[in-house]
């Protein structure tokens, strides 16, 4: 191969398998170091079982311009699987008449086999400057579409029955000193936010600092409905107790100490709402929401039901697809990079429409950016004008640790304890002399405050996060026709679906500073999907992956929302 030091490495495609040869220097197992508990299996939560997480594998690359030790890692590996000890485990079929203590049928779960995980070292003629964001983008793929040439694929079907690793990682050494670390692990495992802190923990132990790394907390259990609900209820005994000024032991009165949440202006404040054995206390702020919004509802089983759902699904699909030729067999990721000053200019532009006290954060104004330019790139209503025949939802991932499972699920869980909610476009009624307002600015203003209020009413209904668990071991357990439902529907009203990845990325640490470059990826990749995550400190800011269509690429480079609405913003592939 000719050496690429004189390559364009602005054109030059490592996805490429002529582009990117490598020598295997080993292929081996590396297993945890014994911790008396091989043999334990940790029970499937209902987001495990989902099918799109149990079927989703993420495989993510960390690029470093210097050289990290082979066998340094795979002693850090031993260790580190031994404090993750699922991730060294297998997937164990449930037989088919194994039922649960709520009557469900239980599908699988994470033994703690100590199998190992899979390690290969490899060489490569390539230089950490081939690395570009250009460069790793993965153009002219489909769904379902293999693993750059750079990871360790996982045979999705095979690790279902227990014949695959949970995990693979692939160490690559390049020619002029760099590392490409690429680890590739089951979505069925870990979230993205536990991900990381598997990373994080790999690369203080490699450097011998991992004692101050907080261990991960495995019980799967605090996300059962039945542990939930328990947790919930001491929770508000324990505010009913405050409230009246139960003396303690001592004589001494409890402080009143109302744990709500509410965001960084004070603008929002949760409702206190206390039940105890049928009792119900509201507070001074308002009654408390009752309401069961359309976070995942499963309909009643009908035939006709499904037969009229796939067909509104169909006749929409055939729309795109004269819209978008080859929508589902070609997509194209793209990264966007949002500069820090045009984050801020994007947050006053979003927050122009609110009053003084409303609040929404950065996210929440990148989230309503992707959402309005999506919309007009699938020529469908922007948000605020949205008819609901034909979309008007924003799916959005959120970590239930930090929305509405605080109580019970801690800081530091290691699973699944993220899922994607509805987000409903608000209505924006058209006032005298509104005519002549920039559509954009107005659709972003309503998409910012739709994700933030529908964010704050989950948040403020306790038992949303609940309802959400029981609804989804509800929904696999349901007929065939109940699922079509509910898949077809929500893939009628959904126009992009969002995950946001803000993690400390660029602070895994090696020994020589954090990664030269970071590639992110779900697989299956779905179109019109976009993962938001940090930028490289030295450009400050934040990325937006967005995978579309193959043929809407022009479309989207070229997008008059993004060049109204955020001119500063540039494409890195």
């Amino acid at each position: 191969m000719v050496a690429q030091k004189n390559a364009d490495v602005q054109d030059f495609d490592i996805n490429c398998g002529s582009n990117y040869e490598t020598k295997s220097l080993q292929v081996i197992t590396i297993r945890g170091a014994p911790t008396g508990i091989d043999g334990l299996a940790e029970e499937a939560t209902a987001i495990d079982e989902s099918v799109l997480t149990h079927r989703c594998i993420l495989p993510w690359v960390f690029v470093y311009s210097y050289h990290i030790e082979a066998e340094k890692l795979k002693d850090a590996l031993e260790v580190a699987l031994s404090i993750h000890p699922v991730l060294s485990g297998r997937v164990s079929p449930a037989k088919p008449s194994e039922v649960r203590g709520d009557g469900s049928l239980r599908k699988f779960q994470l033994a703690h086999t100590n199998d190992g995980v899979h390690f290969v070292e490899a060489s490569s003629v390539l230089r950490i400057q081939n690395f570009t964001h250009k460069a790793m983008a993965r153009k002219s793929h489909n769904a379902n579409s293999g693993m750059p040439m750079y990871c360790e694929a996982i045979d999705r079907w095979a690790l279902m029955r227990g014949k695959e690793p949970l995990m693979k990682i692939k160490l690559t050494h390049l020619q002029d000193g760099g590392s490409v670390l690429a680890i590739t692990i089951a979505h069925v495992a870990v979230d993205g936010r536990s991900f990381v802190d598997f990373v994080h923990y790999l690369a203080e132990e490699y450097k011998g600092k991992s004692s101050s790394v907080q261990h991960p907390f495995h019980n799967r259990l605090v996300l059962e409905p039945s542990t939930m609900e328990a947790s919930l209820l001491a929770v508000r005994r324990e505010q009913k107790s405050r409230m009246s000024g139960v003396v303690t032991a001592a004589g001494k009165s409890l402080p009143v100490r109302l744990q709500s949440r509410s965001d960084p202006s004070g603008a929002y404040k949760s409702n206190v709402q206390c039940e105890i054995e049928g009792e119900e206390t509201k507070s001074e702020g308002g009654e408390c929401s009752a309401s069961r919004s359309h976070w995942l509802d499963v309909p009643t089983p009908s035939v006709w039901g499904a037969m009229s759902a796939m067909w509104k699904l169909g006749s929409s699909l055939r729309k795109q697809r004269q819209r978008f030729p080859k929508m589902g067999r070609e997509l194209s990721t793209e990264i966007l990079h949002i500069p820090e000053g045009q984050l801020r200019r994007l947050r006053s532009l979003a927050t122009a429409s609110c009053g003084p006290r409303e609040y929404v954060s950065t996210n929440d104004c990148v989230g309503a950016l992707l959402w309005t330019t999506i919309c007009e790139l699938r020529g469908k209503p922007l948000p605020g004008v949205n008819s609901m025949s034909d979309g008007g939802r924003l799916a959005l991932a959120i970590d239930l640790r930090k929305n509405g499972l605080e109580h019970c699920v801690p800081d530091n869980f290691f699973g699944n304890a993220s899922w994607s909610i509805q987000i409903e476009s608000e209505k924006e009624e058209p006032q005298a002399g509104e005519n002549s307002a920039d559509p954009t600015s107005t659709a972003l203003c309503v998409a910012a405050r739709s994700i933030r209020s529908n964010l704050v009413k989950f948040r403020e209904d306790e038992e949303a996060p609940i309802h959400l668990v029981k609804s989804l071991r509800k929904l696999q357990a349901a007929k065939f026709s109940s699922k079509v439902m509910v898949i077809s529907e929500t893939l009628l009203h959904y126009d992009v679906f969002m995950t946001s990845w803000q993690f400390p990325i660029w602070e895994i640490d090696f020994g020589c500073g954090g990664p030269h470059n970071f590639q992110g990826i779900m697989h299956p990749t779905p179109p019109f999907h976009a993962i938001s995550f940090p930028a490289n400190p030295a450009d400050t800011g934040l990325c937006l992956a967005v995978t579309i269509p193959a043929s809407a690429v022009d479309r989207l480079h070229n997008s008059p929302v993004l060049k109204r609405l955020a001119p500063n913003a540039k494409f890195l592939t």
